[in-house]
């Protein structure tokens, strides 16, 4: 798993139907004492109909926390599945949505060569990540 020092903005990310997806986020400020949800959103009307993402804190005072869906939550969503998605934080009572952007899920085209391992650090509110479930690897794209 790459991990990804983040400020809060955009952050689209893509993903492998049918495998884990596991990203880890670095906050780079003491994250004591805040909860977190997040969601992808499946369908906003007539009904708001969202596939919740797992939230694991890891170090607070840090600011790192993971978010996961497990293989069968990924197989779930389709395979060219395109959904918003969204993490917010709650502190003191407040609800802020600190990070949202595109969740995209597609099968790795047949003769695409998967990097094993490679680290990024974000220091833009506008980023694209590809994450394949595989390898646990991870490639950043600037915007």
């Amino acid at each position: 798993m790459a991990t990804y020092s983040q400020t809060p903005g955009l952050l689209n990310i893509k993903a492998v139907t049918g495998t884990d997806f596991s990203c880890q986020l670095d906050f780079n400020t003491n994250l004591s004492g805040y909860t977190f949800d997040a969601a992808i959103v499946l369908q906003e009307y007539p009904t708001k109909i969202e596939q919740a993402i797992t939230v694991f804190v890891d170090n607070a005072s840090q600011g790192i926390i993971t978010l996961s869906l497990t293989d069968a939550q990924t197989s779930l969503l389709g395979t060219f599945s395109k959904k918003k998605w969204y993490l917010n934080w709650n502190v003191s009572g407040i609800k802020q949505t600190i990070l949202a952007g595109i969740f995209e899920l597609s099968d790795i085209p047949l003769g695409q060569n998967i990097v094993t391992s490679t680290g990024v650090t974000i220091n833009t509110q506008s980023v694209d990540i590809t994450l394949s479930a595989f390898s646990n690897a991870a490639l950043g794209q600037f915007v």
